[in-house]
């Protein structure tokens, strides 16, 4: 990637961590107990260069996320609880939608997938980028630890 900033780049594998009853959508800022947003306290994050934390207060779920050359890393440490879930949405992302997905399960502890984005999907840089890209190739694993 040649830089950043582009509006929707990066946005395209939304994940979240929950507990509680299986949401679909995010849920209007306004009326935020509709979806699966969660409310934070900035006294609960801790950023430093490859590295940012926070936890989630309606889940009581801390989320980390750091990042190597080639992928991103998150982890989610969850409260005692039979309705923990990890969400990825691959129809919708931050500035559009995707043309295809695909997800498979691998076992128990992976699973690998794809997101194929156009430019009329609001695909690279919101339609001012060039061509189409495919976010987590055929193959290309999406890592679960237990």
């Amino acid at each position: 990637m040649s830089g950043v900033g582009w509006y929707g780049d990066f946005g395209n594998l939304l994940t979240i961590a929950r507990t509680g009853s299986l949401r679909f959508a995010a849920g209007l800022p306004l009326y935020p107990d509709e979806g699966w947003r969660s409310p934070f306290s900035h006294s609960t994050e801790l950023a430093r260069a490859g590295y940012y934390a926070v936890t989630l207060a309606r889940y009581k779920i801390r989320a980390e996320l750091s990042a190597t050359p080639h992928a991103g890393i998150l982890r989610f440490t969850f409260p005692q609880s039979m309705e923990s879930y990890i969400l990825v949405d691959l129809s919708r992302r931050i500035g559009g939608t995707s043309k295809h997905q695909y997800v498979k399960i691998v076992g128990n502890d992976a699973m690998e997938g794809w997101v194929h984005c156009t430019p009329r999907d609001g695909g690279w840089g919101d339609e001012a980028g060039p061509g189409e890209r495919v976010v987590l190739p055929p193959g290309g694993p999406l890592r679960r630890e237990c």
